[in-house]
């Protein structure tokens, strides 16, 4: 019998068999971690952690052509990258591809036909288990935060909501700040409305509709300053 191609669910399959495999991994590697001797080196273990976490996210969103574009420079210095720390995210970044698109890629693991059984799988059917593979590790990278986990042999699913009264939430969870104006031209649009508001009183013969079309050009004026909303470009808030 001629095997099945790999279908949606066997990627679903497969990105949860890696999530699992991946938090193993980082478990057993931390558990013969020397201590970090101060604290510039864990937050340089943490960073390297999080620049890992955030180049495997690009590369399952955008494949070869994953890059750090400024709006990613953007997201990253809102959730405290410095300029060091986002330079690793781009050697993470340009080593994986090479890796993962060279003559050689490797063998994913863990192995396909050990999640989901003997597939065909396709040149787009690799294409999505390799994204998968990269998005299980990003998350197990992410849910093993070394602030939330309190020691290496901690749940890393349980550890980060110990004490929700007084634990901080992780960056990922924290509500985004609202998008705030540019202050001077918020200014000037005021400047427009109390103009209007005048021109209103003085002048009986005033028009309504006048008034209207100036405090839409108001509310124009603040949104084109405002700063859109934006998805994160690593995925979650890290």
């Amino acid at each position: 019998m001629k095997a099945q191609t790999i279908k949606k669910d066997d990627v679903r399959a497969y990105l949860e068999a890696v999530v699992a495999e991946e938090l193993k991994r980082i478990e057993s590697e931390r558990w013969d971690e020397s201590p970090a001797v101060s604290p510039a080196e864990w937050r340089m273990r943490w960073m390297t952690d999080r620049a890992e976490a955030c180049a495997l996210r690009l590369l399952a969103q955008r494949g070869h052509a994953a890059d750090l574009m400024p709006e990613d420079m953007d997201v990253l210095r809102e959730q405290g990258f410095r300029p060091a720390e986002m330079s690793l995210v781009l050697e993470l970044l340009f080593a994986l591809k090479e890796r993962f698109w060279g003559a050689e890629p490797p063998v994913l693991s863990p192995s396909p036909e050990d999640v989901f059984g003997e597939r065909t799988i396709t040149e787009a059917g690799y294409r999505h288990l390799r994204s998968a593979a990269f998005e299980g590790r990003a998350r197990a990278l992410e849910q093993s935060d070394r602030r939330d986990i309190i020691h290496p042999g901690a749940d890393p699913s349980t550890s980060a909501a110990q004490d929700t009264n007084t634990t901080q939430p992780a960056m990922s969870e924290r509500p985004a700040s609202p998008p705030r104006s540019d202050p001077d031209i918020v200014s000037i649009a005021d400047r427009m409305s109390q103009k209007s508001r005048a021109l209103r009183v003085k002048d009986k013969s005033f028009d309504k509709k006048a008034f209207e079309r100036d405090k839409r050009q108001r509310d124009r004026v603040i949104s084109r300053r405002r700063p859109s909303p934006r998805l994160p470009t690593c995925g979650k808030k890290m």
